[in-house]
């Protein structure tokens, strides 16, 4: 009684979903007693998404990712908790899956995640106006 069977090879390559394991964000802990982001403001930040496509801006997309963030706060949150919780919902597609294929748990300040944003969109930005301009 009580022993378990040894799992499979197969289920030693199923993540865990139930632990928020997949993410390449790491959630710092929070100790606010009533700590929610309401729906509303998810909808604010994510009306403005970037996508990655070579005429966005992510410079632009980090400052006003920013100014949005900074109109919250909650009382025993850091604003780095605020910002990677949120920062997910301002992305879609290209932006989204470059986020995705990251890794897990590769960032764990805002600091790495907003270096990293920029160092993959923004170079992206400059080699599309680069070949635009050797074009014309």
């Amino acid at each position: 009684m009580g022993e378990q069977q040894p799992k499979s090879l197969y289920e030693y390559g199923v993540p865990d979903t139930t632990t928020g394991a997949l993410s390449s964000i790491v959630r710092p802990t929070v100790n606010a007693v009533n700590f929610k982001i309401k729906p509303q403001f998810i909808q604010f930040i994510s009306n403005d998404s970037f996508a990655g496509l070579a005429n966005d801006c992510p410079v632009s997309h980090i400052s006003s990712f920013l100014e949005k963030c900074d109109t919250v706060k909650i009382n025993n949150v850091s604003k780095d908790a605020i910002r990677l919780r949120l920062f997910p919902f301002s992305l879609r597609d290209r932006a989204r899956e470059w986020l995705r294929d990251e890794g897990v748990s590769t960032f764990d300040t805002w600091d790495k995640l907003a270096k990293a944003f920029l160092v993959k969109f923004l170079g992206q930005k400059k080699t599309a106006k680069l070949w635009n301009e050797l074009a014309t």
